[in-house]
């Protein structure tokens, strides 16, 4: 059904999983749109998934700039006709979880193949505006609009495979749990061995099964006894 699930690309896939991993100082950072095609990996995969199926699914994902990045930002729209805009068309679900799409560029007339603008678009969408309307003033009004509102690209993907994102609370990165758990893995493969973190990637299920379960405590306190990597 996926075909491109087999296809080699820039992220380097465990096989047959949406694990990936990066060599530190190697390769590329993994910025917003490689976590969206990892996301997008699982979420294919998970159709595969028989103890997955008919069931409806939620996945907490940490609340980090490269996850919660919006689908489109109102800064990044001009004001009048034939200004900067940096998609074709707007697509969003409204209050009915139905897909919408705006075109935002002219199909025809003397505009044709124009951006319509923030000032054009709100006419369009029924806005009331005031006589003499600010780019500041558009921008507040059309933020009220469905598409402009707050959700992210992942939430939007997520939503074609009818999966929902819950995203965790946002802390200062000390008291994250994911961090955390981030933070000691390192400190452990620094300390311990010189493999790449596609090798520690491949050995976490061998170390999984010979180490005792981990406790909350394991993570949180300087002073607790770590596993030795070989």
């Amino acid at each position: 059904k996926y075909p491109d699930l087999l296809q080699n690309n820039d992220i380097n896939y465990i096989d047959r999983t949406s694990t990936a991993a990066i060599n530190v100082g190697a390769d590329a950072y993994f910025d917003n749109e490689t976590v969206l095609s990892q996301f997008q990996h699982l979420f294919k995969m998970l159709k595969f998934k028989t103890d997955y199926k008919d069931n409806d699914i939620d996945i907490l994902v940490d609340n980090a700039r490269t996850h919660t990045v919006r689908q489109y930002n109102l800064n990044d729209f001009g004001k009048n006709i034939g200004s900067r805009c940096p998609v074709d068309v707007i697509e969003y679900y409204d209050e009915n979880d139905i897909k919408k799409t705006i075109q935002y560029f002219f199909s025809s007339g003397p505009h044709q193949n124009k951006s319509k603008g923030l000032l054009q678009l709100a006419k369009e969408l029924n806005i009331i505006l005031p006589t003499k309307c600010f780019l500041s003033q558009l921008r507040e009004l059309l933020s009220e609009y469905p598409a402009f509102q707050t959700k992210t690209k992942l939430e939007n993907l997520a939503k074609t495979f009818n999966i929902n994102i819950i995203y965790s609370s946002k802390f200062r990165c000390e008291f994250n749990p994911i961090e955390g758990l981030w933070c000691h893995m390192k400190s452990i493969t620094n300390k311990n061995c010189s493999y790449t973190p596609v090798h520690i990637v491949e050995a976490i299920p061998l170390l999984i099964n010979a180490a005792p379960p981990p406790t909350a405590k394991d993570f949180c306190t300087p002073s607790s006894p770590r596993p030795t990597l070989h």
